[in-house]
């Protein structure tokens, strides 16, 4: 600690005491020697004025008060084994924590709260894939924001700023207000869609309720229709292009894929690198989404895209979708030509009657893990729109 005081790295002298900010910045120094710089490097970075640790205060979190006591402790009080708080923190992707780790107060308070919430669930993996579903949510958030900034404003301000001083200036303040946003944004968000959820359950039970006593008759039922977009030369566009160009185009068939699927009463189950997995409820408004991408990827300087698209059941599990379904409507893809929409048969024979558009037999196609050639058409407009 004191050798990074005299590197520069607090506000303290040497033999002064260390406050919270400096324990802050010896904490985020640290972070620099485990990763493999030397405390010289620092020193001489911080000395030539190429380095600061002025404002790392700025982005960590606050000091939590601690329980006093450890995980191992922490785990016979609640009753449950030390293997499983360490399963629950790998599926929130935090570090594996060992019997001697100390516990923070608030730390105990969400974990304890979270494992009684799930303790009522049927499965006894219901609460370890609760922990993936949050943890993945709220990392991907973390890391796609931090990425995204330095992307747009760090790495730009690096190749034009003189000094430190100057890229500080300019980058410091805002990132530290997004980094205060982020979980009050995450917290509205989650109520948002925890509130749209729920009602959509609530309907789905209560239906089920009346077809069980016999008030209502049941209905058909409502098969989603799947569908997976890839763009066409992606690998040879990565190799010709470079990385970043790849990046980009990736990036904007994820944003129209988005926007064709909310402006058609679809949702975005997946992104896929170079493509995306989408999820319909009526067949008219997938046709109309995907019709519509097909035009509007070349469109974006993408190149063309190719699209598969089958009706059927699927299974759902923690939000993502899997089956035969989901299979055949990968298969589809792949087989289809540049600017195509390949129709499974069940997707085909839901669209065929919608005189907005156009399905074609182009044959059977032999597709990868299917034992039966599989009848396929092609969707397009109507003739005249």
């Amino acid at each position: 600690m004191r050798g990074l005081a005299r590197a520069g790295v607090t506000i303290a002298g040497e033999t002064g005491p260390f406050g919270a900010a400096d324990m802050q910045r010896l904490v985020t120094a640290a972070s620099f020697l485990e990763g493999g710089f030397t405390l010289d490097q620092l020193a001489s970075a911080i000395a030539d004025r190429a380095l600061s640790f002025e404002f790392a205060d700025a982005f960590q979190l606050e000091p939590t008060e601690r329980t006093g006591r450890t995980m191992a402790e922490f785990a016979a009080a609640i009753g449950e084994p030390i293997e499983r708080l360490r399963e629950v923190y790998g599926a929130f992707g935090l570090p594996l924590p060992d019997p001697t780790t100390p516990t923070g107060v608030v730390e105990e308070e969400l974990v304890t709260a979270f494992l009684r919430a799930w303790r009522i669930a049927s499965d006894a993996d219901a609460t370890t894939r609760a922990a993936r579903i949050v943890g993945d949510s709220a990392r991907r958030a973390a890391e796609g924001w931090i990425e995204l900034y330095v992307e747009q404003v760090s790495r730009p301000h690096l190749a034009r700023e003189d000094t430190y001083e100057a890229y500080a200036k300019a980058t410091i303040e805002p990132a530290a207000h997004l980094v205060e946003l982020a979980p009050r944004l995450l917290v509205w968000l989650q109520q948002r869609h925890s509130t749209k959820a729920m009602r959509a359950v609530n309907l789905e039970l209560f239906e089920e309720d009346l077809v069980a006593r016999q008030v209502i008759p049941e209905r058909p039922p409502d098969l989603p229709l799947i569908a997976f977009v890839d763009l066409v030369g992606y690998t040879r566009m990565t190799e010709a292009q470079g990385d970043a160009r790849a990046v980009y185009a990736a990036a904007r068939l994820q944003s129209l894929a988005e926007t064709a699927a909310n402006r058609h009463d679809g949702r975005v189950v997946k992104l896929l690198g170079d493509g995306a997995l989408l999820r319909f409820g009526n067949p008219g408004s997938a046709a109309a989404a995907l019709l519509a991408l097909v035009d509007e990827v070349p469109a974006a300087g993408l190149g063309p895209a190719h699209i598969g698209l089958e009706r059927g059941p699927v299974v759902e599990r923690d939000g993502d979708v899997f089956g035969r379904t989901v299979n055949l409507a990968a298969r589809l893809s792949g087989a289809a030509s540049g600017g195509q929409v390949l129709l499974g048969p069940a997707a085909s024979d839901a669209i065929v009657d919608d005189h907005r558009y156009a399905v074609v037999d182009v044959g059977t196609r032999e597709l990868k893990g299917f034992a039966s050639p599989i009848r396929v058409h092609q969707l397009q407009p109507a003739e005249g729109r």
